[in-house]
């Protein structure tokens, strides 16, 4: 589904209202309240059962979950419109409850989140970002440049 950048993407919060906006296409769907606060790029979680699937963090707009085989599908169809992509895998395959941080190149930390996982997709700027996730204590820190085509991490924790 590849959709072209238009003016409205470029303005403060137009990707994050589109993203709103295509939801229900990946058949999700948000509260009331979320999509009155669309305009602002900051909305209430939308959730679909009990796993968040966008959120805003900070002015960070993210999308995790994919534990199921149908929400994983979803997630990878809009996978592109994301500059961030990471996912976590451990043995025998995709895990979740990872601790992760994403900080921008001063340092400032952007998202920080206790569950992550098993794909988490962050809506940001081009530039230069350090992540860390953290799986049963072991952590791992990557340093990452998202740029126009965006960015996909891949992290791995063996027994």
């Amino acid at each position: 589904m590849d959709v072209p950048v238009t003016q409205e993407d470029r303005r403060p919060g137009g990707q994050a209202r589109r993203l709103l906006a295509a939801l229900p296409l990946l058949g999700l769907a948000l509260t009331a309240p979320a999509l009155a606060h669309a305009d602002a790029a900051a909305s209430a979680p939308g959730t679909a059962g009990d796993v968040v699937l966008l959120k805003p963090a900070a002015s960070v707009v993210y999308l995790n979950g994919g534990a199921g085989r149908p929400e994983a599908e979803a997630m990878r169809r809009d996978a592109a419109h994301w500059p961030l992509r990471i996912a976590f895998q451990g043995a025998p395959g995709p895990v979740a409850g990872v601790h992760l941080a994403v900080a921008d190149a001063r340092g400032h930390t952007l998202l920080r989140l206790a569950h992550g996982g098993p794909m988490t997709f962050v809506m940001l700027a081009a530039g230069d970002y350090r992540v860390t996730a953290s799986y049963h204590g072991h952590a791992q820190t990557r340093e990452v440049r998202v740029g126009p085509e965006g960015q996909d991490l891949d992290f791995r924790w063996t027994p």
